[in-house]
């Protein structure tokens, strides 16, 4: 069974869209599924529309939070109330497009794949706004297979992180053997916050790190861009209503959470000499990560390390060694 689980806060205007996208493509595909939306306290009507739906949908579950918990743990306590073989992450924004899910299924059953990664197409519901980002993670994402050792592994993601704060992309086209959701729990069970990262990212490397993906050459999601997208607000709003966004980020994250897109700007000051430095740490805490520091081929070795550098909480270094940290328990 397919589970597509949706945590969502405050998304009544979107949600039905949403639904409807998902039974419409297992119902195609004859896919026997289930719809698990975890509802974290929404204050608008959310509630009550997901109580409709779920009337509709016999296949639909809804669980009601009765107080408001951060966005991280709400992705996770989704994922950990499905019941199927193989799990999918869905923004209650996004839509499942009507590709056939049999075939990611198929690549985790009969290859070395615990996941497999599609490509998403975006959509701009927004007039004037487009971004090219996409393309970029549509790229990454080819390099995955299962053949990649962990030498390649820390290389690729040492090179693309630096280019990209999340170079994977959105959730929406990842799915996976829930044999991975112990990987994911470890956290959890360490008594750590469900996500140290922005939670997309955090998953996307969890699993790259810890097992075997591969891609899939067909669009599986589609991500909306709408009035109400961050991606959106952050490029159209005012600095003033941008402080509100960010307070929100902040209201739904746990205290050490790290704003992974700020990295670029933050960084944008410094000298060559410095962002060699940190890049080169990007790649050391990457290999260290995966155990292969001498296998790993580093590409700016050949850069002197300036003896004294701008200490930020927020550099890509930081970033990185509390990553693994969290990973490394």
């Amino acid at each position: 069974m397919l589970s597509i689980a949706i945590p969502l806060y405050n998304k009544r205007p979107f949600i039905e869209k949403t639904i409807q996208s998902c039974v419409h493509t297992c119902t195609l595909h004859s896919i026997e599924h289930e719809i698990i939306i975890a509802n974290n306290a929404s204050t608008d009507a959310t509630s009550e529309e997901l109580d409709t739906l779920a009337a509709l949908h016999q296949n639909c579950r809804v669980l009601h939070l009765p107080h408001t918990i951060s966005l991280p743990d709400n992705w996770l306590f989704a994922l950990n109330n499905c019941k199927g073989t193989y799990l999918k992450l869905l923004l209650a924004d996004d839509l499942m497009p009507a590709h056939d899910p049999n075939k990611a299924i198929a690549l985790i059953k009969n290859s070395k794949a615990d996941y497999v990664v599609g490509m998403t197409e975006p959509i701009f519901e927004v007039k004037g706004f487009e971004t090219n980002y996409f393309e970029y993670a549509n790229t990454f994402r080819k390099k995955l297979n299962t053949d990649l050792s962990a030498a390649q592994k820390a290389e690729i993601i040492s090179e693309h992180i630096a280019r990209s704060s999340n170079p994977f992309g959105d959730i929406g086209a990842l799915m996976f053997h829930r044999s991975c959701l112990t990987t994911l729990n470890l956290g959890v069970k360490a008594g750590l916050p469900a996500f140290t990262t922005f939670p997309d990212l955090d998953i996307y490397l969890t699993l790259f790190a810890n097992h075997s993906g591969a891609y899939l050459d067909e669009i599986v999601s589609r991500f909306v861009f709408n009035d109400v997208s961050p991606a959106v607000r952050r490029n159209t709003e005012s600095d003033s209503k941008l402080h509100g966004l960010y307070a929100e980020y902040e209201a739904t994250m746990p205290l050490h959470f790290i704003t992974a897109f700020k990295l670029k700007s933050l960084t944008e000051h410094l000298s060559q000499e410095q962002k060699r430095f940190f890049f080169q740490n990007i790649q050391d805490h990457t290999a260290a990560l995966l155990g292969c520091h001498d296998q790993l081929k580093i590409h700016s070795s050949h850069a002197s390390r300036p003896q004294h550098h701008m200490a930020s909480p927020w550099s890509p270094s930081t970033f990185i060694q509390r990553f693994v940290k969290y990973m490394l328990g």
